[in-house]
């Protein structure tokens, strides 16, 4: 051993003992060559030694693993070994106690179930309560025995198990853990997330740990260790649920991984609920990383099984989960649809799991609009949420009591945030504490106890910076900013909006960028900077254009509008007021909230009373202050404005006494309030009414709205770029249909597929035009979507001869079944000599658009679909000639060779207890000589032709019908026993024998009406038939049910034709 090795055992040797007294350590090795430092550990700790447990592992890259391999397992092997047992070690080991059920189930070899919905907010922070969980179970489990974990090729661990062996440096302390990694700290991948996600890790153990170079250290023999739990040969099933325990363990990019390889392995036999359950991991792995243009893709491939399988309970899940796709891009009017057809088939079954879920979802709908949900599904879902015992998501639904002021008292109101707070606490759920702490702080500024209110606030506000999560401290500063700002603070209020917008930068959550710029411009428009307010507003119309919002936290567009208004007005503006509050107007779907009507009503108020409708200026202004929320006491910082507004236009208008009588009233409040600079504002009113009022000096502010924007573009042009990678996926997916061995319906079916699960279209149709002749060859189309295409309408799509995209949206003048369509694409391609197929895509949603990339996309395709389907034709033409008796277009020796290969493998892979038989016929004609001879060649070439027509008509499309050679012909007869067969051969004879059957007749007009054959002559035939059944399928073979056959068609030949005898 030279000395440098040496040294290096000498170096683990001694950290270890340090590790002994209770202080675990983590060293790291580089080297290119892993059996260095294979060699390394195993030079230096025994594998049978009493004072200490190793484990050792080596990845590779591209494996197949559990989740943060190989530390779970290790959990789980030490528990076994010591037998201990498993809910006290996670009681004591102080297990997050909503993970317990995924540790208690994993420990037992079970697939975990977790019944609670996993809140979105809260992923990162679950993430870091496992890992502090396996570290915990590590700790405590170190002191039944030192643990010595080495790991090899470490650059080939998952992205979660890099971030978790990140996690130890902070989470994994007063134990004894000996961690030693091995790696080629250089490795290139070429995956940029790859690249980027090891070369962060690297920096990372530079700078906590250190990082020993094994490089040129010369080793005595080399040592290689078995790769970390070898995962070759492993069944669909198996994969799968890797791939669901990874999801369960919120290691989402491993369940990605294993779940496209189990998909991969998909043929199209497996059982459904296997499907449901890739399709379902594979979605919501996408999800909850945020790439939702790819959850998308899994989730309409869950509803399309769904439907056809017709399982309600999928359906609805199907529809959830789109649903929840479609909050986060924004689209509320999308989610909404989605949600209520969630919900109708929720209603459908006897399952108030399933129910409870669809009611969750629209409560989530309703909070992230700030409104409230009906009463009865209020209730309905927190007696549902009891049943289930579901705390985290109970608890997070009793946090927003704010929105519920109509249900309950203030004091109820209260009560239920209480008892979040409690269970909050109970489940150790520090994320839901702070959300409670902020949902109570709202409860008190409404009424007015704002003292309690800002204390809620800091206690929230230091658990967030306790963890560290941008958004969430952006919007607690909101809200101390808003507390501060209803309270004239505004200095205090502008350093917590400063705060705010500082987060901005950090995070791509477009509503709560919207809500901060709201708030900014808000602050502005109180303190009359009315200027600046429009301009921030503009940004912020800008954000909402951009992602096409239609929402935003506690506030709608329209209030945007109203609050712009009022600022132009200021400014002396009328009449770009007046415009804005017309598209107010026109908006009347989307309401305005409480103390917006008030600012609606004073700014009309004043507009009238500019016009001179002074008897509506007075009507508008006395019915404002009932516009304010009465549940929030708080509302009344508005006030100001009414008393400000009111009182100087009055008197403008001539009606002084009751202007200072206003005024003075304004005053007063000021006064009770302690509102200093709107009491200055009144005091300067009632001096002098027609001196402009100052505004507030604000303290400058740190904002680059204009990154903020180019941000929004940058976020809206990756989507766009993602929306790209996914034609191009989409492009391949129909290229890979030219490999498959589908014939050409089941091409059609894939392609329509294909669309659907890309597109947001809801019918798909392909129509084929030979001649003057229009057929529709496939259509597929959405439960929702019942609607009949005329083909006068295609044909005329048909006939204009190019792609064609037709918005019909505003189209009023459209009658018949396509008024309801919204947007079409027509696609027309000729296709053989005088044929052209046509592709007619159409939606229904008037929330989906197709778009002219939609329609060169879609052109591309059908391009590569139609040099696909005409090259399968021209195969399937090929082989059915090879397959085709040329003369009796029956079946050929060759594919009754195939067929019976075929049926026999059915027969001998049959596992079930019912008895499967299969008869196999031999028919051979009597007398067919005498007519070839006497009548000749051609005669009997058309006898056999008219024979093959008549055994087509006797048997089933179930049956298969071959000519065997000669006048010889073979029927295999599927689940058909001896004696069935018999009758059929019966009835052959019979219909042969009879003067009047159509075979007869058919023969008689061939060899001449005159011509009269001897009754020994006659054309008849003799029939062998034999059987074998899956009873006894061990002691059968193919051969011998073939010769078995043609030895009873001889037998019935030699007992004097037109007979049938059986073996």
């Amino acid at each position: 051993m030279n000395s440098k090795f040496k040294n290096f055992t000498d170096i683990l040797h001694n950290q270890f003992k340090n590790v002994l007294k209770g202080n675990p350590l983590t060293i790291n090795f580089h080297t290119t060559d892993i059996s260095n430092f294979c060699y390394l550990i195993d030079s230096s700790f025994g594998e049978e030694d009493n004072n200490y447990l190793l484990f050792k592992y080596q990845y590779k890259q591209a494996d197949i693993l559990e989740p943060y391999e190989p530390f779970l397992s290790i959990i789980r092997d030490t528990i076994n070994k010591y037998n201990i047992d498993i809910k006290k070690l996670l009681d004591k080991s102080k297990v997050y106690p909503a993970h317990k059920i995924l540790f208690e189930s994993y420990i037992k070899g079970e697939v975990p179930i977790r019944l609670d919905e996993l809140v979105t907010g809260e992923i990162i922070y679950e993430i870091s309560q496992l890992h502090k969980s396996i570290a915990n179970l590590l700790k405590s489990l170190s002191k039944y025995s030192p643990l010595i974990i080495a790991l090899g090729q470490l650059q080939f661990a998952d992205f979660s198990t890099l971030d978790l062996i990140k996690s130890f440096k902070d989470n994994l302390n007063d134990c004894r853990v000996f961690l030693i990694y091995g790696y080629n700290q250089n490795y290139y991948f070429a995956n940029p997330d790859y690249y980027e996600t090891w070369n962060e890790f690297v920096t990372f153990a530079e700078e906590k740990h250190s990082i020993f170079n094994l490089e040129n250290t010369l080793i005595p023999h080399q040592s290689d260790w078995s790769y970390l739990k070898t995962q070759d040969n492993l069944t669909i099933n198996k994969i799968t649920t890797i791939s669901s325990l990874n999801l369960h363990f919120l290691n989402f990019n491993n369940a990605i991984y294993c779940g496209l390889k189990a998909e991969s392995m998909l043929k199209g036999k497996e059982d459904i609920t296997l499907r449901y359950t890739i399709h379902h991991v594979l979605g919501d792995s996408y999800y909850h990383l945020d790439k939702i243009e790819n959850a998308l893709t899994y989730y309409r491939i869950f509803l399309e099984l769904a439907h056809k399988e017709e399982n309600y309970k999928q359906i609805s899940e199907a529809y959830r989960k789109l649903a929840m796709c479609y909050i986060k891009k924004y689209d509320l009017e999308t989610s909404t649809t989605l949600a209520n057809q969630c919900l109708k088939y929720a209603s459908l079954m006897d399952d108030d799991l399933q129910l409870m879920r669809a009611y969750y979802l629209m409560y989530l709908l309703a909070d992230i609009s700030s409104r409230s949900i009906d009463k009865y599904n209020y209730f309905t879902l927190l007696r549902l949420l009891e049943k289930y015992n579901l705390k985290n998501n109970y608890a997070y639904y009793l946090q927003d009591a704010s929105l519920y002021t109509e249900f309950f008292s203030l004091e109820e109101l209260h009560a239920l945030c209480d008892k979040s707070i409690q269970i909050s606490l109970e489940n150790e759920n520090e994320f839901c504490l702070f959300v409670n702490y902020h949902k109570k702080g709202i409860l008190y500024t409404y009424s007015e106890d704002y003292e309690n209110a800002i204390k809620c606030f800091l206690k929230s506000k230091d658990l967030r910076q306790k963890l560290g999560y941008p958004i969430h401290l952006t919007q607690i500063h909101n809200a101390i900013g808003y507390l501060y700002l209803i309270t004239e603070k505004y200095k205090e209020a502008q350093k917590h909006y400063q705060k705010a917008i500082d987060q901005l930068t950090k995070i791509h959550d477009y509503n709560e960028i919207a809500a901060t710029l709201f708030n900014y411009a808000f602050i502005q428009f109180m303190t009359r900077n009315y200027i600046a307010c429009i301009k921030s507003l503009d940004k912020l119309l800008q954000i909402i254009k951009i992602f096409n919002m239609t929402y935003l936290p506690y506030r709608t567009i329209t209030d945007i509008y109203v609050i712009k208004a009022f600022s132009f007005y200021q400014i002396g503006e009328s009449f770009k007021a007046i415009d804005l509050l017309n598209r107010v107007d026109s908006m009347s779907s989307i309401k305005l909230t409480f103390n917006h009507r008030f600012l609606y009503y004073i700014l009309n108020g004043l507009i009238k009373a500019d016009s001179e409708q002074y008897e509506e200026f007075i009507s508008l202004f006395e019915d404002a202050s009932s516009q304010l929320d009465p549940a929030n006491g708080s509302s009344k910082f508005l006030l100001p404005i009414y008393y400000i507004e009111y009182g100087r236009k009055l008197i403008s208008i001539g009606k002084k006494e009751q202007g200072e009588k206003i005024l003075k009233e304004g005053l007063d409040f000021c006064n009770n309030q302690n509102y200093q600079y709107h009491k200055q504002l009144i005091e300067m009113s009632l001096a002098n009414v027609n001196s402009p009022l100052p505004n507030f000096n604000l303290p400058k502010i740190r904002l680059n709205l204009d990154s903020i924007i180019e941000l929004a573009k940058q976020d809206v042009t990756l989507n766009k770029l993602q929306k790209k990678i996914g034609e191009i996926e989409f492009i391949s997916k129909v290229q890979e249909l030219s490999s498959s061995s589908m014939n050409g319906n089941s091409i059609i079916d894939s392609y329509l597929s294909l669309i659907h699960v890309n597109f947001p279209v809801d019918i798909t149709n392909i129509y084929s035009k030979i001649g003057d002749e229009y057929v529709c060859m496939a259509s597929k189309s959405s439960t929702i979507a019942k609607v009949e295409i005329p083909i006068e309408y295609v044909k005329e799509l048909m006939n204009a001869n190019r792609p064609t995209l037709l918005n019909l949206s505003n189209n009023n003048q459209i009658d018949g079944s396509i008024k309801d369509l919204k947007c079409i694409i027509n696609i027309p391609i000729c296709w053989d000599n005088n044929s052209t197929l046509n592709l007619f895509v159409a939606t229904i949603n008037p929330n989906s658009r197709l778009t002219e990339d939609d329609l060169n996309v879609l052109s591309i395709s059908m391009k590569q679909f139609i040099t696909i389907l005409s090259r399968v034709k021209h195969e399937s033409e090929l082989l059915e000639m090879s397959r085709t008796d040329s003369l009796t277009g029956l079946n050929n020796r060759q594919a009754l060779q195939l067929a019976l290969k075929d049926e026999f493998s059915k027969i001998k892979d049959n596992t079930s207890d019912i008895n499967t038989e299969l008869s196999l016929m031999f028919i051979d004609l009597d007398n067919f000589k005498y007519y070839n001879d006497t009548f000749g060649h051609s005669v009997g070439d058309s006898l056999l032709k008219i024979f093959a027509r008549f055994l087509k008509e006797s048997f089933s499309t179930s049956d298969f019908v071959a000519r065997f050679g000669g006048d010889e012909f073979i029927i295999i007869l599927p689940n058909t026993n001896k004696n069935t067969s018999k009758l059929i051969a019966e009835n052959i004879l019979r219909k042969m024998s009879d003067k009047t059957s159509s075979f007869q007749q058919q023969l008689q007009e061939l060899i001449g009406n005159d011509k009269i054959i001897s009754s020994d002559k006659l054309l008849t035939c003799s029939i062998g038939i034999s059987s074998i059944s899956s009873t006894n399928k061990e002691n059968i073979c193919l051969d011998s049910l073939l010769r078995n056959a043609d030895q009873a068609m001889y037998t019935a030949k030699k007992s004097g034709k037109n007979a049938i005898f059986i073996i």
